[in-house]
């Protein structure tokens, strides 16, 4: 999905020492509850965990928040920012499974608090060797009772509650001022922009201040678009230059057939700075009426690097 990567920008921001690790987790739990938990995100419940998380960010950016204490807010914020958009249909206890997983079990760091639990059952024996419970996964989580992890959920939730001030919700300015702020740090402020108003357009004539926004958005992506359109040129004009300088080498060679595109894309360059081509699509459409015979033309390369970076593709980013 398309907000997995500014949730995995966010990661690396707030725990600067344990980048990878931080975004190994975020896009971890994502994809768990899109493919393992089959659940579709609520279009709030997506708004309102990208606004908490980048509050958490923002205010704690002059410190290295650990993995574990990342991963616990982002447990907790996920579990109250689904619970409030599905009008509480969600409950905590549905979360049980995620704990059950190695990566997330292993990155929120529960495994004293489940020795502690455990431990707490067997006070006539306590038991000595508690890492040993943490070898084998699958055994651990098959014999332990849900209960436990539901009680480490739900202080987790809690916690997480308090620190929000007892305060659920998508607040329309406060979201607007960090989707602004995150426009500015977006490394392809057009790609995001694009993406970011298809996917608030559902909101569109549901609330005035949306309205603004939304418009805001638009008059931002049109702005943006000729800078995009140029880099593309760029990138068509060393295609160009790289196809004409391996023609002059292998001039006698079948790959000079490799160069037979490069009228097809002079045409398409031309009529960019004539501005004719005013947008990616009819750019790409050009691109792919040019036939390609071999697979390894480098054409191919181009247009599919093209496409990713600069065409607007729902659900990714």
């Amino acid at each position: 999905m398309w907000y997995t990567d500014i949730l995995q920008y966010q990661a690396k921001k707030v725990c600067r020492s344990n980048k990878k690790m931080a975004e190994q987790f975020i896009t971890h739990l994502i994809n768990l509850i899109e493919t393992q938990w089959d659940y579709e995100f609520e279009l709030m419940a997506v708004l309102g965990f990208i606004k908490d998380l980048y509050l958490f960010a923002e205010n704690n950016q002059y410190r290295d928040v650990s993995l574990s204490e990342f991963s616990r807010v982002c447990m907790g914020l996920l579990i109250l920012h689904v619970k409030y958009a599905d009008d509480y249909v969600v409950r905590v206890s549905d979360f049980i499974p995620l704990c059950k997983d190695e990566v997330i079990f292993t990155a929120m760091d529960i495994q004293n608090e489940v020795n502690e639990l455990i431990s707490g059952i067997y006070t006539e024996t306590p038991l000595k060797d508690t890492d040993q419970l943490s070898r084998d996964f699958q055994k651990l989580f098959v014999s332990l009772p849900n209960k436990f992890f539901l009680k480490i959920l739900l202080g987790i939730e809690n916690e997480v509650f308090w620190n929000l001030d007892h305060n659920v919700s998508v607040n329309v300015d406060q979201l607007i001022l960090v989707f602004r702020m995150l426009i500015a740090e977006a490394s392809d402020p057009h790609q995001f922009v694009s993406q970011l108003l298809f996917f608030l357009e559902a909101l569109e004539k549901k609330d005035e201040k949306f309205d603004e926004f939304i418009f805001e958005l638009r008059k931002n992506e049109e702005d943006l678009l000729p800078l995009v359109i140029h880099e593309i040129c760029l990138q068509l004009e060393e295609y160009l230059k790289k196809t004409k300088s391996h023609f002059n080498i292998h001039f006698f060679c079948c790959l000079a057939s490799t160069y037979g595109h490069g009228r097809d894309v002079t045409e398409i360059v031309e009529k960019i700075k004539q501005k004719e081509l005013k947008d990616v699509d009819s750019i790409l459409e050009k691109l792919y009426g040019i036939e390609i015979i071999s697979p390894k033309d480098k054409l191919i390369d181009t247009i599919q690097f093209l496409e990713s970076k600069y065409r607007t593709h729902i659900c990714q980013i």
